[in-house]
């Protein structure tokens, strides 16, 4: 008998998230990072990637 498993809705947010700053940074990259400091865009790069793989990898079931 195969049980349903239920949907986490705070994954999916925080995925969602994470996708929305990914586009973020790459709109940042190819303009030239004119309206960001260079620290936040370092900080970004190393981070939402890797952040962006866990959460997926959370999700999977």
């Amino acid at each position: 008998m195969k049980t349903k498993l239920k949907r986490d809705y705070t994954i999916d947010f925080f995925r969602g998230f994470v996708a929305l700053w990914i586009v973020f940074i790459h709109t940042v990259c190819k303009s030239g990072a004119s309206y960001v400091s260079s620290k936040v865009l370092n900080y970004a790069l190393i981070i939402d990637g890797p952040l962006f793989i866990f959460i997926s990898g959370m999700s999977f079931k």
